[in-house]
């Protein structure tokens, strides 16, 4: 009898783990409350349920008995995920840790309670109307405005003082009404924003890939690309990403889990980086936009959904391998290549012409090249991830990021929009 799996959020960023775990002879079982979802068609079976309803997912779950839950770039449903790895004794994610995952001030308090966090926060309540006395304990600007729950840019905001914050939160969130969910404020670390996709193994933290992020300018600060960042490249920083994302694997109970996060480069008042990392915030759970699926392959061989089965499943291991059921090889790259990822975040404006994709590849070191920009689309000004995500992206190939950046500023001024 083939063992089952369960996917659990099948929305199209789902369809990769499904068919990965496909492809090692798993019987997939997809669950989501969109009956429309992508991936769910992509299934052995199919199960259109509120995968927040605990309860009902038990109901199925008890049934089918699945030997894991496959990891997707699905942050919402985290915590159904621990319970049934809890309820099942699977490998991935706690419920305990989900919850800290999904929840950023209950985050700052694991960080902080491990003495990971030198930023300050406070909590903002749904329905408060927030006083000025009531932000006292915002000392430090600017400050970022986020809502508690959900990820992502939506409702994002940067203050650069306790007026502007004071205003944002009455005029901007509150209306007449106070807070219409809870959000949190927290001290703004300056610095270039990175992404780190790796895993846990018996607590032991191994990273995969760091990404250098490719952000637009304030307010907005919208990832539109990621540099692979070579180990060798800033050793020093390289070497403190690993010992802090270990530290933080130990104070949120990452066990044995897949894991992306975003992390700040701490810059100086005089304007010089330091080697310190931040940690903005952490998931276990792949990476999304074609990162944990593609980019991170492409630059390092190693697939985490893949190597994720093998460690939760050892008899998937290569039987061939004499140390099969040895996990010590998941997880670590045997080369890093430097790439570049880069999303559609062209001038506002409508578009008059688009190159030809076969003749952009024959003139660019790319790897990859998806565009489903047309002539005549109307572009909207780049201010979330929605509103640049569904546009394609493209990857270059070089020796360094200078290189990378040349070829990518060339490659885009073939585009011609009109403002």
């Amino acid at each position: 009898m083939m063992k089952r799996a369960l996917v659990i959020g099948a929305n199209e960023e789902a369809v990769f783990s499904i068919r990965t775990a496909q492809r090692h002879g798993l019987w997939v079982d997809a669950m989501d409350g969109n009956e429309k979802a992508k991936g769910l068609p992509a299934a052995d079976e199919a199960y259109h349920v509120d995968i927040n309803d605990l309860a009902r997912v038990f109901t199925i779950t008890d049934r089918l008995q699945p030997c894991v839950v496959v990891p997707a770039p699905i942050g919402h449903c985290l915590t159904t995920i621990g319970a049934v790895n809890d309820r099942y004794h699977l490998a991935g994610v706690s419920q305990a840790a989900a919850e800290k995952c999904t929840d950023k001030y209950r985050f700052h308090q694991a960080m902080a309670g491990a003495g990971l966090r030198n930023a300050e926060l406070v909590l903002l309540k749904e329905g408060q109307k927030v006083r000025e006395e009531e932000l006292s304990g915002m000392t430090r600007f600017p400050v970022i405005v986020k809502p508690r729950f959900g990820s992502g840019s939506r409702g994002v905001e940067i203050c650069g003082n306790r007026q502007e914050l004071l205003c944002f939160l009455r005029y901007e969130l509150g209306k007449d009404t106070g807070l219409l969910e809870d959000y949190i404020a927290e001290t703004c670390i300056p610095g270039p924003e990175y992404g780190v996709d790796g895993a846990y193994v018996d607590g032991e933290f191994r990273m995969v890939l760091l990404r250098r992020k490719k952000n637009t300018p304030p307010p907005y600060r919208q990832c539109v690309g990621y540099y692979a960042q070579l180990p060798e490249e800033e050793p020093a920083f390289y070497e403190k990403c690993c010992r802090l994302m270990q530290k933080t694997g130990e104070a949120m109970g990452f066990q044995n889990c897949v894991v992306h996060a975003d992390l700040i480069r701490e810059r100086k008042e005089d304007g010089t980086l330091t080697d310190e990392p931040f940690v903005i915030e952490t998931s276990a759970r792949p990476s999304g936009h074609n990162l944990s699926n593609l980019f991170t392959p492409l630059s390092t061989g190693v697939t985490l959904v893949e190597d994720f089965l093998k460690l939760a499943l050892p008899e998937l291991m290569d039987s061939r391998n004499e140390n099969n059921e040895n996990t010590k090889g998941l997880f670590r790259p045997e080369k890093t290549r430097k790439l570049l990822i880069r999303y559609f975040d062209l001038a506002k404006g409508t578009v008059l012409s688009v190159p030809d994709p076969g003749e952009l590849k024959e003139r660019y070191p790319l790897l990859d090249y998806v565009c489903h920009i047309r002539p005549g689309d109307q572009l909207a000004e780049v201010r979330d991830g929605a509103s640049v995500m569904g546009r394609g992206y493209y990857i270059l190939e070089g020796e360094n990021d200078a290189q990378l950046d040349a070829a990518d500023e060339k490659l885009r001024s073939e585009f011609r929009v009109q403002a």
